[in-house]
């Protein structure tokens, strides 16, 4: 029998030999990703839009009680690129969700709001998806919660440069 290839090297994460527990641990997040995705499929499709769309409505919603919106803004949050965010802006302009104004202090600058409709819309989905994120963390208790945010915050920040790190090393791996 040959050794088995381990996918991390990280000791804090080997039991016994095996990185067994780390791999059901990346399944178990593919599987929420997968999940999420489909919720925010459901959740879009009931306003006629994408899930990336209903996405990015929901992010300007929460960003613009903390004052003016750019599309930079909501890239990163999101983690996507302005490119991506600004076509799919211009689309939920198009369809009269969001407003897009220029900035008075940078003219280069654009300010994103979202229109009286969409509010209304998500007003009334609110109540749906309240039901449907208390049920995704059913089980978890203040101290979960507060551990959750700061492990999703260290694994974004990773994956961000684990992504770059992946696609430098596969390129080089090629150029051999």
């Amino acid at each position: 029998m040959t050794g088995k290839v381990l996918t991390v090297r990280n000791p804090d994460f080997i039991v016994d030999g095996s990185d067994d527990d780390f791999r059901t641990m990346l399944h178990n997040i593919f599987t929420i990703h997968a999940r999420l995705e489909g919720i925010r499929a459901v959740m879009g499709n009931q306003l006629g839009l994408t899930g990336g769309q209903w996405t990015i409505l929901q992010t300007v919603a929460h960003l613009e009680r903390f004052g003016d919106v750019a599309v930079k803004d909501v890239a990163e949050q999101l983690g996507q690129s302005g490119a991506f965010i600004t076509i799919e802006v211009g689309k939920l302009v198009q369809a009269g969700l969001l407003s897009k104004t220029p900035d008075p202090r940078d003219r280069r600058r654009v300010r994103l709001a979202l229109t009286a409709l969409t509010r209304d819309k998500l007003a009334r989905t609110s109540p749906i998806l309240a039901e449907v994120n208390d049920q995704i963390f059913d089980g978890l208790d203040r101290e979960d919660f507060v551990a959750l945010c700061r492990m999703a915050g260290k694994i974004r920040e990773g994956s961000d440069k684990a992504l770059v790190l992946a696609q430098y090393l596969m390129a080089a791996s090629q150029a051999r």
